[in-house]
């Protein structure tokens, strides 16, 4: 087979693939916005500060050290394989979107600029984190993602990981890393 039409195959797997991460990604977003009957989305992605969460291992020691209850635990390098944990890690490098793309999301109304709610206290709202989707054990399906949430004068950040169950999310740990 000439290297000309293995490139082109390659390319095309890539291009494939990636669409149908970036599917997976907002099928996520589009989970919990639903699941959990969100109001007020904020339209602009959360981002974890500047040096944090840059690898596997910050991951896997956030799920194994709940901020508020240490003797909740899990055992994130039970789901991947060296390999995938380097893919994983490679993932956490590449830039991602600042804002949602609207037209992905099926309850687009609920989207602001800004991180406030319709509701009565006008300081609430919920930021998302753009997913990471990694493929696992199994060949399942795992997405990450921050939730940062705030009500009032008070909230927290959340890092959370979901399964893919058929077409369906299942969240199989969440764990909190700062109270605010």
């Amino acid at each position: 087979m000439p290297k000309a039409l293995i490139a082109i195959k390659l390319a095309f797997f890539l291009f494939v693939f990636d669409q149908q991460v970036e599917s997976l990604e907002y099928s996520l977003i589009n989970h919990i916005v639903e699941s959990r009957e969100i109001k007020g989305l904020n339209g602009k992605f959360y981002s974890p500060s500047k040096g944090r969460f840059t690898t596997y291992g910050e991951y896997s020691l956030a799920f194994s050290h709940d901020l508020l209850d240490p003797s909740k635990s899990f055992d994130l390098d039970s789901l991947f394989s060296i390999d995938q944990k380097r893919e994983f890690e490679e993932k956490l490098k590449v830039k991602k979107n600042d804002t949602i793309d609207k037209s992905k999301i099926r309850k687009s109304e609920i989207l602001s600029g800004e991180n406030r709610s319709s509701g009565a206290n006008k300081s609430s709202g919920i930021r998302l984190s753009y997913p990471v989707i990694q493929k696992g054990l199994g060949n399942n399906w795992y997405g990450f993602l921050f939730e940062d949430s705030s009500y009032g004068e008070s909230g927290g950040i959340t890092l959370k990981i979901y399964r893919l169950e058929g077409k369906e999310w299942t969240l199989l740990h969440e764990t909190l890393i700062s109270i605010s």
